[in-house]
């Protein structure tokens, strides 16, 4: 998460990425019917998310499949990982740790204990991945519960 990304930002970039039809396609695509559901939940759904899975709710009812007009099938031989979910959980975790008054170390400690992942894993996960101070508590809480990866094998 970039420090000047709103939440339409990464959204955009993911609309934009499985209209190229990158290899991550079907990553982004989960993670915005996760978010989806998710802000949905909450009757906070950004209005470029809402229109984007409408779009594709009608290339189903016009005769697509869900997983063609959603774009949740994976290229051929693709490998598929978590270590991009591990690391954005990570530090939504220990951000939210130290938002809540803890220091760095305890939320470190506390995320190795949580995931047990690495501790040095955890402080480069914290150099790579910066979180603007206006990403808000929710937003944060939805990356970290959400493993929109799960049908995948993990690492």
């Amino acid at each position: 998460m970039s420090k000047s990304l709103t939440i339409e930002d990464v959204i955009t970039t993911y609309i934009d990425s499985i209209d190229k039809r990158d290899a991550d396609s079907a990553f982004f695509s989960r993670t915005l019917l996760s978010m989806y559901i998710f802000y949905e939940d909450k009757e906070k759904t950004p209005l470029i998310l809402k229109n984007w899975v409408l779009s594709k709710l009608l290339q189903v009812s016009n005769g697509d499949s869900a997983d063609s007009a959603f774009s949740l099938l994976s290229k051929a031989g693709q490998k598929h990982t978590k270590p991009m979910y591990n690391q954005i959980r990570c530090v939504c975790f220990v951000t939210l740790k130290l938002r809540g008054g803890m220091n760095k170390s305890q939320a470190i400690l506390a995320c190795v204990q949580e995931f047990g992942i690495a501790e040095r894993h955890i402080y480069r996960f914290l150099k790579d991945i910066e979180v603007n101070e206006d990403v808000s508590d929710n937003t944060l809480i939805f990356f970290r519960d959400n493993d929109v990866l799960s049908d995948y094998s993990t690492y």
